[in-house]
This record gives C-alpha cells, structure tokens and sequence, in this order.
C-alpha cells in the first residue's frame, strides 16, 4: 500500500528536488587568480576570502575548492588605467613545471554565427577549431548566459603564427623538436613508468604531450627527450636501477629534514609530487631521484615487472592475504627482506606482475576498497538526473485493483524502476546527512524512444553533473550521444549489455564477460597443487576455448547427448588424495542437477579420500531451482562470482532500517542497487566534481550491495569491473575476495 502512495505522490510532484541556495562551488583552473575568479562572477576577492577565510595568506592552486556567494554578485567596473587593483594576498599561481611556449594568437577577422537548436559550446568549438574559453572571450553574454538558439555570436579567426621550434622542458634546459624522439606505450605502461624509465618527470612528460589524456592507451604515440648517449632503447626484462626511488614517509618525517637528507630543493620535490600541495604526510608514497650507490635507499621499484602493494597501518599477513589473496609464505617469498625485517605499515610489498591478474592495480599500485566517506567535501552541490521508465500514463489512477494488479506478481518494469527509485530516493535523503546538496530532476521515459527525444530536445541539462539512466540499453547509448556534446556521464544502471557509445557512457553494472573474466583469475591465482576439471555442454563452446587456453592443464569433460554427466565420466579423474576443482559451465538444470550429485558421490566416500569443490564462472537463475539442494551446493563449497552481496558495513545499515521504516519491507535486489548506483554517483561527485576525474582518482568503493570500480572501456567510456567471489561456508555464503 505504502508503495501505491509513493507512485501516487510521484505524479502529484513535478519530478524536480531541487536544493534552492544563494551559494554554488568553484574549482580552482590553472592560471585562475583571486581576482579572476572574483571578475568571472561579478564579486570583490573581499566577497571569496569571507566565506574563504583558510586562503588568506596561502597560494590559490589548481585544484582548489571555494564556496561563491552568488547572492552578492554585483556590476564591478573594471579597474581605472593606473589604478592598483585590491590586494590580493593568493594571486600567485601555483609555480607551473616547465612547458611549451606558445605565442600569443592574434585575431585577423570574426565569423558570424546563428546558435541553431541542440547546438552546444562544445561542438561550436569543435566546428570552428577553438576552444571554448575563446568563444567566451569574444562573446561575453556566455559569461552570464547558457548559450541559446538563435544567439548571434562572433567567432574569431586567427592569425596563423610561425611555429616556435624549441621546447623548453627538462631543468631549464631547451630541446629542439631534433632532440624528441617517438615512443610507442606498450601494454601496461603508465605514465609513472614511462618518465622513470626516461629520466623525467611526469609533469615535464605531459608538457611534451598535451594530447596524450589522464590514462595512457597501448600505441599511444609519445613525444621524448633522445637519450644522450644517442644509443638505441632495447627492450629488456632486466631489473635497472633507475633514476628515482620511491620513498615511504615514515612518522614525524618533515619536509626540512627530508629535502636535506635527500639534497633536493623544496620546489623540485613538489614538481615531482604534486600530491604534497596538501602537505606531507605519514605513509605517503613519494618519487625522489636515488641517492648516490654509496648510500642506502628505502626501496627501488621496477613497473615493468612487479606491482606494488603499500602496507597500511593495522596491516598484518592475515588482512594482507584478504586484500591481495597471497598469504604469508608467498608474500615473503615474493619479498624476502620480511624474513630479517618484519612487516611495518609504510612498506612497499613487490608482487610479479604476471601473479597479479586477480588484483585491482592503477599506476602499478594495487587498489584496496576506498572509504570515500571520508574524502567527500563538505557543503558539495550537486545536479543530477534520472531517466527512468515509470509508465505513469499507462497506469489507472483512478483505479487501486489496476495498480496493484501492476505492481504485484513477477518482476516487471514497473517494479524494477519504481523499487529502483524508492532505493535512490534514499541514496539522496543519506547525501543530505553527509551536508551534500542534491538538485535533481526526474523524467519518465516510457520506455519510449520517441519519448527519450521529446525529453532530449526540451529539458534543460545545464549544469547537470551525471544523468542515471534510462534503463534499456538502446534508450542509454541515445541519450549517451545526444548528451556527449555537453560531456555529461551517462550512467547505465542495472542493464549487463555491452553498450558502444562515446566516452560518457558509464557501465555501472559488470557484463558478463567481466564477471566470467573476474573468477577466472581468482582460480588462476589460486589453483596451484590443484587438480583442474571443466564440464561444459554445447550451448558454452566459447567459454570452453576461453577455459582451454586459461588452463591447457586441465581435463574437458562434455555432457552427454540431452544434458547431463554420469558418474563413470568423472570417476578416472577425480584421483585420491588430491584437490581437485570443478569448474561447471551451463544453464542446463538437468547437467546442474547430475553433476552436483555426480561430484556429491565423490566427496561422501570417505574412503576414497577425493576432495572436489565446485566452481562457475557465471551462476546463472537455474541454480535456485529446488532441484539443486542447498546442502549438495555446501558439501562441494561451491564458489561463484557474483555482483551483489550483502557488505554489513556499519555506514551502510541505516539503509534498510530506513527502507522498512519508509515502506514496511525490506529493500529487494533493485532498491539495493537504486541506493547504491545513486549513492555511488553522488560522492564521487561530491569528492571530485567531476565523475570522469573521479573515475581516474577513485579505486574500488562499497555500499549495501554493490561495488564499483570504473576502468576505460576500451570500446568509449567507462566500466565497472568490481565483482564479488563468495563460496558456499556450510549453510552460508560468505565472500572470499
């Protein structure tokens, strides 16, 4: 009933939460001064530094996060010539690394141009090959204003200017465009490795490659200094030792002490690690050049051939084996040093590279679930938007039988998008508590494309920070590519489909194949002094090449002609005093039910002394059916991947307690995922305003059910590869990674 009033509600309201306020955030550009920003929106800097009042006195960075009172914005008249502007105590921009010169363009002549409709700034700068800053520059209405059909703009063309030949890159030295030499990325490689490998830092690396993106692409190719010996770069898998070191902060290190030790100036040390902006701190990860051979360093990396693992406070064999999957033997026998030194919090722990397939790693470093939680800011704004196929027209208001006719039975559409709702309804009331804004606007698409381009063409996406939704996968790659223009993420909520798009399109739940992918290296990790054996049937024929060229060690069972094994087929097999892992590949009930039982046989003589356990790399609906008996799942501890599993995370409980307070019943599967995806959406946003940044920033986060992880797609956008491994533990189910 609960839920009726909630539908009858949601056609009452205008679909619209909206957080009115007098006050909106600012991040700091490079180049953007006090006075900049103060102009951009009509403010004194007095106005900034009185809801600012920690930047008095400090240097205003990139990056930098400022409240604006856009209440008090007012007409200022730019200063008289010769009249001193107000003091302003940050106008100095934070020292930029070394970069290419660039002459100043010149403006032979301007083009006239109509705004027509659904044409944006993005695509207007595209067309005319400008940025969009100069078409503000020339067009200062856009400063106040959206751009608008039939606004009349000046676009500028410039001068074509001669091309400066020199470079201005490495420690003040010049390099002419003779001294740069090519460089394909290889597979794996990051820009971290990259400039350790070449003697440079990352910030001079991107200055010779301004093109070249937050996340390097195989192929990609580079622009780098030519080694000055002039002889040719071999490829080699031996471990050099390089021109920098990683260096752990370890507690009450400050930075006087550390730029002595290390004989490197204070600014130098800030070029090489941008991170330290914020200050040091203990445990940080630092890039340092080595000290002279004589003298002992903490640790010398190689990216090519090992990823790393930094150990936390409160680490111990025993968490380090639940983050990684290698317990204490194979961690000191990765890292034999442990043997004399112990372990301590700051550590950097080597793994080979070709043992990490199973481990989630960015810039070589391996990723632990990030408490997000704790990085959020404060009094963020944000804007969201959800397309989702309510249906509102087709339902009898005016009848309560035909509603709830609707609404009960199997699940259908209705259900899943308005359990999904209800769950991201939530997601916005706990963002509230964290003093996180939520603007948000709601449309009811029908699951309708004619529908989906009515709401395209007539709302207003201004300003709107990520769109969730539509839930059917081609209504989700429309929207993708109406809104790429504006680069808004789309966010595709529960659908497991590869969706081919432009680079806004977020994947928030794991295809199959990611999933299928995710436990093949968990066995792969794991399977060592393990007997491997696949049964398949003719339906999963790919999936059994996939398997054979993972694991050519292992036997291939097929299932018999209607769908099922015998125990004679496995018998000769499954030897005796050895481990052996079944890997069962089928949606077939009937091969399900006989192997279970088959494989069941084999463990409960006990004088045969087999061990078998059973594993799936997709668990698919036929596994709840009555005829596979929970117990016969638990004798073979039956591991399998899965996208949600319950957290009991502390932070996350008020959630269902909440949930059934709200509607008298527990949140299902959709309203878990609905609270999670919207909950997810709007603290990446709230920690890096930007769900793209965030993406590259942000490791692996968990709420009720879900956990997210977004790595590029290599076919455009993003998707999430985060999934849960969880076995059979007697009766329960518990998670193992």
């Amino acid at each position: 009933m609960k839920k009726i009033l909630f539908l009858l509600t949601m056609c009452l309201l205008s679909f619209s939460i909206q957080a009115q306020t007098d006050y909106k955030s600012h991040t700091v550009k490079e180049g953007e001064t006090l006075i900049s920003i103060a102009r951009l929106y009509k403010l004194t800097p007095a106005d900034i530094l009185e809801l600012n009042p920690d930047l008095k006195g400090k240097e205003l960075y990139p990056g930098a996060y400022l409240i604006i009172p856009i209440n008090k914005a007012k007409e200022v008249e730019p200063p008289q010539e010769g009249t001193p502007e107000i003091e302003r105590p940050i106008e100095k921009p934070m020292p930029k690394p070394q970069e290419v010169q660039e002459q100043e363009k010149v403006v032979e002549r301007f083009i006239k141009h109509k705004v027509r409709r659904k044409e944006t700034l993005f695509g207007l700068a595209q067309r005319y090959g400008i940025t969009q800053d100069e078409i503000k520059r020339y067009n200062p209405i856009l400063y106040k204003e959206p751009l608008k059909k039939r606004m009349k703009l000046q676009i500028p063309r410039f001068k074509e200017v001669e091309v400066i030949e020199e470079v201005t890159v490495i420690d003040g030295d010049t390099l002419a465009i003779t001294d740069l030499m090519d460089y394909r990325v290889k597979a794996k490689e990051t820009k971290w490795s990259i400039a350790n490998k070449n003697g440079i830092t990352i910030a001079e690396l991107e200055a010779l490659n301004p093109d070249m993106g937050p996340i390097l692409q195989k192929d990609f190719v580079l622009k780098l200094p030519k080694p000055k010996d002039t002889l040719p770069i071999v490829d080699t898998l031996a471990i050099d030792t390089p021109k920098f070191i990683e260096y752990i902060v370890p507690k009450k290190q400050t930075m006087y002490s550390l730029t002595r030790e290390y004989k490197i100036t204070p600014a130098r040390l800030l070029e090489l690690n941008p991170e330290l902006k914020d200050g040091l701190k203990e445990g940080m990860v630092l890039r340092i050049p080595s000290k002279p051979a004589s003298i002992q360093v903490p640790m010398q990396v190689n990216a090519e051939n090992f990823v790393f693992y930094h150990v936390q406070p409160k680490d111990g064999y025993f968490a380090i084996e639940r983050k990684t999957g290698f317990n204490e033997e194979k961690i000191k026998e990765f890292n034999p040093e442990l043997n004399e030194k112990g372990l301590h919090p700051g550590m950097v722990l080597k793994i080979p590279i070709n043992r990490a397939q199973a481990l989630d790693v960015k810039n070589s470093l391996v990723m632990v679930p990030f408490n997000i939680l704790d990085s959020v800011h404060v009094g963020s704004k944000t804007k969201i938007a959800f397309m989702i196929p309510f249906r509102l027209k087709d339902m009898r208001m005016d009848s309560i039988k035909l509603v709830k006719e609707k609404l009960s039975g199997s699940r259908n559409l209705y259900t899943v998008s308005l359990d999904f709702y209800s769950g991201a309804k939530m997601a916005m009331e706990y963002a509230k508590t964290l003093g996180i804004s939520v603007e948000a606007q709601v449309f009811d698409t029908e699951s309708k494309r004619s529908t989906v381009n009515q709401i395209l063409s007539s709302a207003n996406f201004e300003g709107t920070q990520a769109v969730i939704g539509p839930l059917v996968p081609a209504n989700v790659a429309l929207v993708a590519k109406q809104l790429r223009g504006q680069n808004i993420p789309i966010i595709s909520p529960i659908s497991n489909k590869e969706i081919r798009s432009d680079g806004n399109l977020f994947l928030s739940m794991p295809t199959e194949y990611e999933v299928r992918r995710k436990m093949i290296a968990y066995i792969q990790a794991h399977k060592e002094d393990r007997k491997l054996l696949v049964i398949c049937d003719k339906e999963h024929e790919a999936i059994k090449k996939m398997l054979k060229e993972k694991f050519p060690e292992a036997e291939f069972v097929d299932a018999r002609e209607g769908g099922y094994i015998k125990p004679e087929d496995v018998e000769e097999l499954i030897k005796e005093k050895e481990e052996t892992w079944v890997i069962l590949e089928t949606k077939n009930l009937g091969l399900i039910t006989s192997a279970v039982s088959v494989l069941n046989s084999q463990n409960a003589n006990k004088e045969l002394e087999k061990e078998v356990k059973l594993f799936t790399t997709f668990r698919g609906d036929a596994y709840d059916n009555d005829n596979v008996p929970n117990d016969y799942l638990a004798g073979l501890n039956f591991h399998f991947p899965s996208v949600s599993f319950p957290s009991y995370s502390e932070q996350f409980k008020g959630f269902e307690k909440n949930y059934k307070e709200a509607y008298a019943i527990s949140p299902n599967e959709d309203a878990s995922r609905g609270f999670d995806v919207t909950m997810d959406v709007l603290l990446r946003l709230a920690y890096k305003q930007d769900l793209f940044v965030a993406a590259n920033y942000v490791g692996e986060t968990r709420y009720f059910e879900n956990k997210f992880n977004y790595q590029r797609n290599p076919i455009g956008g993003y998707y999430n590869n985060a999934v849960h491994i969880v076995q059979y533990d007697g009766l329960n189910i518990k998670e193992v990674k």
